[in-house]
């Protein structure tokens, strides 16, 4: 599976990345990723293969909510996670979350999984 992180604060997306990365081997399923730091740079690319699009709503120039949208149009089998910041996405990963009773990696690779 092939994953989009984008979001302006690099550091931020090598964390992801490596949570990430963690717990697809850990589901021993295929994982490549590759990384934006601008919504500009990613609407720019080719994102034929790419399944899955973290996007951080606040970033300069294009925003994640702008990106998500133009994403959109070209591809509708494109899932997409908007996140308003880097908290806000580890909150919804470790499970905090009004809107759910369950563990944030569960809810986020069963939703995965039903992409497979």
């Amino acid at each position: 599976m092939k994953v989009v992180i984008c979001d302006d604060d690099a550091a931020f997306c090598d964390l992801f990345s490596r949570m990430l990365e963690e717990q697809f081997t850990a589901k021993q399923w295929p994982f490549d990723y590759v990384v934006f730091t601008s919504g500009q740079a990613l609407l720019v690319s080719d994102l034929t293969d790419v399944q899955i699009v973290f996007l951080d709503i606040d970033m300069p120039g294009v925003n994640g909510m702008e990106a998500a949208h133009q994403l959109r149009e070209k591809s509708k089998e494109l899932i997409g996670f908007p996140f308003a910041d880097a908290q806000h996405i580890l909150n919804l990963i470790n499970g905090v979350s009004p809107f759910s009773n369950r563990g944030g990696w569960y809810n986020l690779f069963h939703d995965i999984k039903l992409l497979s």
